[in-house]
């Protein structure tokens, strides 16, 4: 079994609705078994990552595992790819499989967005919630 991996570094401009923009740096690890990492699934990759952060929530990194299995061409679970966003509290992780590589990237980078914004939502109504306790008594 041949393992690859890429490693970026990025500084990504954020701004939520109404807020000034800022810096962040946050990392993108890409690795993958039985198959090279090539420029342009690293792109790919890239391209998905930025996604998130238009959630204007703070994403200390991102994982990406790519595995292909040689002897299942045309099997639908022939290509797999693992999300492992890091936020602070709580990482989400996020596993697809598809035929193309490619579309299981674009699944499972939508299936991060959906569960980061999901847990961003549940702490807002959370503190929410907490807020209007205080203020009843």
């Amino acid at each position: 079994m041949a393992f690859f991996s890429a490693l970026w570094v990025i500084t990504v401009v954020t701004s939520a609705a109404g807020l000034p923009a800022r810096k962040e740096k946050m990392t993108v690890l890409v690795e993958a078994k039985n198959m090279e990492v090539t420029q342009a699934l690293r792109r790919h990759v890239f391209q998905q990552a930025q996604r998130l952060t238009r959630l204007g929530k703070k994403i200390v990194g991102i994982s990406v595992f790519l595995e292909t299995i040689p002897k299942k061409s045309n099997d639908p679970h022939a290509n797999k790819v693992t999300f492992k966003v890091r936020v602070p509290g709580k990482d989400v992780v996020v596993m697809k499989q598809a035929v193309d590589m490619y579309q299981a990237i674009v699944e499972a980078a939508h299936g991060a967005f959906r569960q980061v914004r999901k847990l961003a939502e549940r702490r807002i109504t959370t503190a929410r919630r907490t807020a209007e306790k205080t203020f009843l008594i």
